[in-house]
């Protein structure tokens, strides 16, 4: 884990932030950081949802204050035809150059505008994202393809870093 990944969403919650973790290869690590931010509500299957395994594990069976999306959760049972059988939880296929199109259906189901939209992404595969969100913070960057597309550059793996960037680029 990133250094100051909790203090990061926790503080962005207390400012009455939507978090959403969009990611194309952390299905196990990002449910499990959602559960750590439990919601008032008991578990239930929703759109971008954890698992209720990981809900009652971390969050003492109560849902996440977090929106999830990733390449799929495969946990379950695989059947004869060689497939897996998932469990109930919200579950999208998160293409590499599709980030942009989650962040636009999330900006629609929470009303929330472009410029009120702030993404954090690492590489190439965070464009789309970066291209739908009025402030778009490349951090601890993979190669520079998506430096010409991000509003901010953070090298120090410091998360604290992007919460001051946002706090201090985006007005409430």
């Amino acid at each position: 884990m990133m250094k100051n990944w909790h203090l990061l969403i926790s503080e962005l919650l207390n400012d009455g932030a939507k978090v959403a973790i969009i990611s194309g290869g952390l299905q196990q690590t990002a449910r499990d950081i959602a559960a750590k931010f439990p919601s008032s509500k008991p578990w239930q299957r929703r759109w971008g949802g954890i698992d209720r395994y990981t809900a009652q594990r971390y969050g003492n069976g109560y849902d996440s204050q977090l929106t999830v999306f990733t390449n799929g959760w495969l946990r379950g049972k695989m059947t004869d035809s060689g497939k897996y059988c998932l469990n109930d939880f919200g579950r999208y296929q998160v293409q590499m150059n599709g980030k942009g199109a989650i962040v636009k259906m999330l900006q629609r189901r929470y009303n929330i505008p472009k410029s009120k939209t702030v993404s954090v992404g690492d590489s190439a595969g965070d464009i789309g994202m970066f291209n739908e969100s009025g402030l778009a913070i490349c951090f601890n960057p993979w190669d520079e393809r998506p430096l010409k597309h991000c509003d901010v550059v953070i090298e120090e793996k410091d998360l604290s870093l992007v919460l001051e960037v946002i706090r201090s680029k985006v007005s409430k």
